[in-house]
């Protein structure tokens, strides 16, 4: 473990973030964080820019909690640790973690998060959410304190609770493997084109449509807005591949249904003037069933389309997935891997923007090439152990394939 003498904020300590692994990084790396998505790591760590990564990562990772921390740190030495907790950065290799306490003799470790109920409620009950135990655990995993005490508190002793915090192999095992994965993404990192929130464009309307009547047509534009409703009509784009297409199909949806009903009305107000006027009710039956037509043809294609574009990322993670297991079988020498499922179905569930589903299966990704990793690992040590122990052997081995697993 190395100590550095940083000072946080400094541009210095912002350059060894961007270069290292950082424990407050960690739930983000691995999906878990319900703030920061792996992609947006991914792209804050490629922008290669220690100033703007810095003050991302303030204002959307690290909670504005220092002032509270101080607070209550007098408290957490004298009452709970019985020693002083001194804050620093440590490293390990590329893994790093910037404590908010460690005791002199390294035994003990410190983790303070600002008060909510929900978090507070969870700690009371002896349990850390899996968002903040990635932290937590690459803290232990990097200065081998025997112990962690995470603590959420408002600064003050009334609502301050604490629970402990053991090492887990486990975990560990968890945390060195995304990172091993989330250093290879970020070397083939392509940043996405889709990062706009799509708005809606302003849908030019049409003219208003007039009609008066006295048993006959006294007076109406009705030929000039035909021209332009069917001009306007005919420019509506149905051909869907992004977010912005999807919201301005939406709204233009919305636009035709209310361009219908104001129709009906117009005709509705035509009949209380006469009793029929066939060539002008045609007229405005025609223009609605136009409409009409074009807002289901954007509705279904908005659906379809959706559906397609959900199917072609899950595609993707499939065959992402599928190659990261040949290049193993590759590295093995045999194809000895077994099937890696990856649960992208599940993940892209409930998400609706091309963005997000983008965003879960790449996780999804991410998650089932670490596991991949992880039997690979598996069957070379095996591999290496029949080869070292029966050398001689090897025609009494037909089922090595199954062996190895």
């Amino acid at each position: 473990m190395k100590l550095h003498d940083l000072i946080q904020g400094s541009p210095e300590w912002g350059q060894h973030r961007l270069e290292h692994n950082n424990s407050s990084e960690a739930a983000a790396m691995l999906g878990l964080s319900k703030h920061v998505t792996r992609s947006k790591l991914l792209e804050m760590k490629h922008t290669g820019n220690p100033q703007v990564f810095s003050k991302w990562f303030e204002e959307n990772v690290l909670a504005n909690g220092h002032a509270t921390e101080a607070s209550i740190r007098p408290y957490i030495e004298a009452s709970i640790i019985g020693q002083d907790l001194f804050p620093n950065v440590y490293s390990e290799g590329k893994l790093s973690v910037s404590t908010d306490g460690l005791t002199m003799d390294g035994s003990i470790a410190w983790e303070h998060k600002q008060h909510n109920e929900e978090l507070a409620a969870s700690v009371v009950a002896g349990k850390v959410p899996d968002e903040h135990m990635p932290q937590c655990q690459q803290v232990l995993l990097v200065t081998k304190a025997d112990k962690l005490l995470f603590t959420v508190s408002d600064g003050t002793p009334d609502k301050c609770v604490s629970c402990w915090v053991q090492p887990d192999a486990a975990w560990f095992r968890r945390i060195e493997a995304g990172w091993k994965q989330f250093d290879e993404d970020l070397a083939a990192y392509q940043p996405s084109a889709d990062a706009p929130v799509p708005v809606a464009a302003p849908i030019e309307g049409l003219p208003a449509l007039t009609i008066r009547v006295e048993g006959r047509v006294l007076a109406t534009n009705l030929d000039a807005f035909k021209g332009k409703a069917m001009d306007f009509i005919g420019k509506i784009k149905t051909d869907l591949s992004t977010d912005q297409d999807f919201a301005d199909a939406d709204n233009m949806g919305k636009f035709l249904k209310d361009g219908e009903d104001r129709l009906v009305l117009a005709k509705e107000q035509a009949l209380a003037q006469t009793a029929s006027i066939d060539e002008l009710f045609r007229a405005i039956d025609f223009i609605r069933d136009e409409m009409r037509a074009k807002r289901l043809t954007l509705e279904r294609l908005v659906k379809s389309r959706k559906d397609q574009i959900r199917v072609e990322i899950q595609a993707f993670g499939e065959a992402d997935l599928a190659a990261h297991v040949a290049k193993l079988n590759e590295r093995i020498g045999k194809t000895y891997m077994p099937v890696v499922r990856g649960e992208f179905a599940g993940a892209m569930k409930g998400l609706k923007t091309i963005t997000s589903l983008r965003d879960a299966v790449s996780t999804e990704l991410a998650r089932a090439k670490i596991a991949a990793n992880e039997i690979a690992d598996r069957i070379q040590i095996n591999l290496n152990t029949l080869r070292d122990l029966a050398t001689d052997y090897r025609f009494l081995f037909a089922d090595t394939a199954s062996i190895v697993l």
